[in-house]
């Protein structure tokens, strides 16, 4: 390999500390939009209202699985998005924007070739499974508390 190839290499290829700050960038953003929603589901919920700590810890349960649920989802979609998957419908798309402003050229027409494109350009995807991961953990976190702080049953039937 001559220096013009290392060259083209080490400029196209970010190095692994500027992945990392990337992603440990994009990581807290999802982390905080996914902390958004969960004190949304909480207002939802009436978290704050609750006059027993097992309702209260019952209501943070479900609204940091909810939003780790759904950043999870996210982040299968884009890897779902990533391996192609939805590829036909976004030219079905791109084409008939392009032909409503009448700039098609002969190598946009092609489906080949927007694939090709489309699949060079992969979307980072990690940083939606970690964050949603933290989220259901903390969930797990507060149904142990729910869990530990559960009112006894006393209405039983007997037999």
């Amino acid at each position: 390999m001559d220096n013009n190839e290392k060259n083209v290499s080490s400029v196209t290829e970010p190095s692994a500390s500027v992945k990392r700050k990337i992603f440990l960038r994009n990581f807290l953003i999802t982390l905080g939009i996914g902390a958004a929603v969960s004190v949304g589901f909480m207002f939802i919920l009436g978290a704050f209202s609750q006059t027993e700590t097992y309702q209260t810890y019952r209501a943070f349960h479900n609204s940091f699985f909810v939003s780790g649920v759904i950043l999870i989802c996210m982040g299968l979609l884009v890897i779902s998005a990533n391996a192609g998957t939805f590829t036909i419908l976004g030219y079905g798309v791109s084409l008939w924007g392009k032909l409503l402003h009448k700039e098609i050229s002969a190598e946009s027409r092609s489906y080949y070739n927007y694939r090709e494109r489309r699949l060079a350009n992969k979307k980072p995807f990690v940083h939606f499974l970690a964050a949603g991961g933290v989220l259901v953990l903390i969930a797990i976190v507060f149904l142990i508390l729910c869990k530990t702080n559960e009112p006894p049953v006393t209405d039983v039937p007997e037999l």
